[in-house]
């Protein structure tokens, strides 16, 4: 009976150390997937210009960082629980990233909304089409094909997708103020948010600015509501 009941006592203490170690290793695998170790400390230089290079490229990090603990449902952008400590960047640069995706959400209330990827969603006014290059038929959960024409929204901003063809359609307006009428012929209002209307001069100077014969394939704007700066610009 006693070697019984050792017995039990034994298997009892072994399944539970047994659990115990299986349970550390799910923790200890779950900790390394979402804990990233970031061996640079991120802050904005407030001596330059918010889309000086350097800035540019701390704030590209800073996305990158943030983007694993964003993530999309009902209808907005939602933070998991992270710092700034966690994420290895200032106070002041990580609350910048927060106001950023709250202007996004701000944005898109009104909206109807189409989620293509993770933390990716194309908008359109209720009872209207997504916002889609009207020569192409594709399913909306695909992405941009190259030489497209068409807007992605992010939790900091979104991206905007021209065509070879629409980028030589802009840049062959006389001045910016035409550039910026035939964008919005691309793009009206009734199908893009007010907010990403601000960034349209931005853009067509922008244009203006590259040569856009390089770009045979189209060019990607992505603008970010962090500084409200063109964030970067780069071919299909």
């Amino acid at each position: 009976m006693y070697k019984n009941i050792f017995f039990r006592r034994t298997c009892l203490s072994s399944a539970i150390a047994a659990l115990a170690i299986v349970v550390s290793l799910i923790a200890g695998c779950n900790t390394e997937v979402l804990d990233e170790v970031f061996d640079t400390y991120l802050t904005i230089d407030t001596s330059l210009e918010a889309n000086a290079p350097e800035n540019l490229a701390v704030y590209t990090e800073a996305r990158r960082r943030m983007d694993q603990y964003v993530f999309f449902n009902d209808g907005q952008w939602l933070l998991r629980s992270v710092t700034a400590n966690r994420l290895a960047m200032s106070e002041e640069l990580f609350s910048q990233m927060k106001s950023a995706m709250q202007q996004s959400n701000d944005v898109i209330k009104d909206y109807r909304y189409v989620q293509v990827r993770k933390n990716v969603i194309r908008l359109a006014k209720p009872g209207e089409v997504i916002p889609l290059n009207p020569l192409r038929t594709r399913s909306f959960t695909e992405n941009f094909p190259p030489n497209s024409s068409g807007v992605d929204y992010c939790w900091w901003g979104y991206d905007m997708y021209l065509s070879h063809e629409d980028l030589m359609y802009i840049s062959f307006g006389a001045a910016i103020t035409s550039g910026v009428s035939r964008l919005v012929a691309l793009f009206p209002p009734a199908s893009v948010p007010a907010g990403v209307i601000g960034g349209y001069a931005s853009i067509v100077a922008a244009i203006y600015g590259l040569t856009a014969y390089n770009c045979q394939n189209g060019a990607i704007f992505s603008y970010s509501w962090i500084g409200g700066f063109l964030f970067d610009i780069s071919c299909q």
